[in-house]
């Protein structure tokens, strides 16, 4: 309520109770002089002191207020929120939002723009279908000769529980969104080797990895993009769900022996992230993770060394395009 309307208010309240008075001691004062409805008149006069100056008693005391406080108080319980439609909820959600956050800047209120509308409109489009439970990436690099030429071989295994937001039908987007350039025309840069759907095995004979040129700013580095698309749409039925669905799949590919850099970017939000990294003991491993509010904190992620190379976990949400890179070093 603003100031105007509240001196308004407690003007209008402090009039009328004096109005009030002033009426009531006439009648009492009047009734003297008409014995026939004496008492009547005095009764009355009585009444509207009475209630007049307990308006006013109730005003200086503070009881208006702690009574309008107390009535706000029994509205917002639990009992009465259950029973709000979602409309209801969301324009209350937005009100509480603005008190707590923005109470000392009225100017920026209504804006679209402000800080806290922006945060809660892109939360609720990150989330509006799926997000990762958890999604664990192990790799394993070797370095292969073929045809007289070493080229390296990196072999994959992605394990993940995707949810969805609100029980939803949705269908998984492809896991996989990668850019490659092909070292040799006679090897076969993307492989996959075996697919587990809630811990069901799938036939992969005849699943195909669609390939496309890369039309994306990295195309002068590597010219192909490999991803699931065409083996999502093909396979519809088993890739919809409306509460969570667990993957667990396997492929390898080959780069050329100088393309020592390796980059991950989460597609969806993501509450446990983990990659394992393993390499030939010629090799060093440089990981590092970027994320929303993450690089270089100790607190929000950890690289240890394992026996045969690194693992990387985030200790907190990620965001989409949050990630890794690793970069292989010759010792």
């Amino acid at each position: 309520m603003k100031k105007n309307e509240r001196f308004f208010n407690k003007f209008g309240l402090y009039a009328i109770s004096i109005i009030g008075v002033i009426l009531g001691i006439t009648l009492i004062a009047f009734s003297k002089n008409v014995p026939d409805v004496e008492n009547t008149l005095n009764t009355i006069g009585q009444l509207m002191i009475t209630v007049s100056l307990g308006s006013l008693f109730m005003e200086w005391f503070g009881y208006v207020n702690y009574t309008r406080k107390r009535m706000c108080e029994i509205l917002v319980e639990d009992e009465v929120i259950k029973v709000l439609d979602i409309n209801r909820k969301m324009e209350l959600k937005s009100a509480l939002i603005k008190n707590i956050y923005m109470y000392n800047a009225p100017m920026l209120q209504n804006e679209e723009n402000n800080i806290s509308t922006i945060i809660d409109n892109e939360m609720d489009n990150i989330l509006r279908d799926y997000y990762f439970e958890e999604y664990i990436i192990y790799i394993d690099v070797a370095v292969i000769e073929y045809e007289g030429k070493k080229f390296i071989r990196k072999k994959f295994r992605h394990t993940f529980t995707a949810k969805t937001v609100n029980k939803d039908k949705t269908i998984l987007e492809s896991p996989i969104n990668t850019f490659l350039e092909p070292p040799s025309d006679h090897l076969e840069v993307f492989e996959l080797d075996k697919f587990i759907i809630n811990g069901e095995k799938q036939d992969v004979s005849d699943w195909q990895v669609t390939v496309e040129e890369n039309r994306d700013t990295m195309q002068q580095s590597y010219s192909k993009h490999y991803s699931f698309d065409n083996i999502i749409e093909q396979n519809k039925k088993k890739f919809t769900f409306h509460d969570k669905i667990d993957i667990d799949f396997e492929y390898h590919t080959y780069v050329a022996i100088d393309d020592i850099v390796y980059t991950y970017q989460i597609r969806k939000a993501c509450k446990h992230f983990c990659i394992h990294y393993n390499a030939p003991m010629e090799y060093k491993i440089l990981m590092e993770g970027f994320g929303f509010m993450s690089t270089g904190n100790s607190q929000r992620q950890r690289v240890v060394e394992t026996e045969t190379g690194c693992m990387l976990r985030f200790l907190d949400w990620i965001l989409p395009g949050n990630g890794a890179i690793i970069v292989l070093q010759k010792r």
